[in-house]
């Protein structure tokens, strides 16, 4: 199966890509893994029961975040595009170079949270420490408000 068959699954219907790809895991659990296999050549089934427990987690995990991701990024372009309609409104057409400072402070911004994001250096089994969490608060802060502020600049020096 492709990569965009198992992302249209991942999406669209979850209860089969996580059956789609528990199978493949344990495919490649009995290659690399034959001593695993019974004499009769079965695969023991509380081992395929954890698999498809850990790839139901990891498909919900990944299922929130996409949605997560879709509503913070339409909330903060609304909000960009209403706060930059709005200055426009109040203040008329920005100078060129209000509008180029804003759209370079957003791409900085952006920018400075791709590159500063720690990520694998804290990083630990659960992901629940108080680092990963501030670190994770950060990362998504910045990336908000870069896209909050080129929006925003956008926005005000549309006609």
């Amino acid at each position: 199966m492709g990569q965009f068959k198992h992302l249209y699954c991942l999406i669209f219907r979850p209860q089969q890509f996580v059956q789609n790809i528990t199978e493949l895991t344990v495919k490649k659990d009995r290659l690399e893994n034959p001593s695993i296999i019974s004499s009769e050549g079965e695969y023991p089934p509380e081992r395929r029961a954890g698999i498809q427990v850990s790839v139901s987690n990891q498909t919900k995990n990944i299922r929130q975040g996409f949605t997560r991701g879709i509503v913070s990024t339409a909330l903060t372009i609304f909000l960009g595009a209403t706060v930059g309609i709005g200055l426009r409104y109040i203040f008329g057409e920005p100078v060129k170079s209000v509008v180029y400072i804003f759209q370079a402070l957003g791409a900085a911004v952006i920018l400075g949270a791709t590159l500063a994001e720690v990520g694998g250096d804290i990083m630990t089994w659960n992901r629940t420490t108080i680092p990963e969490q501030i670190n994770k608060l950060v990362f998504q802060g910045l990336y908000i408000l870069g896209t909050f502020l080129f929006v925003l600049s956008v926005a005000w020096d549309a006609n």
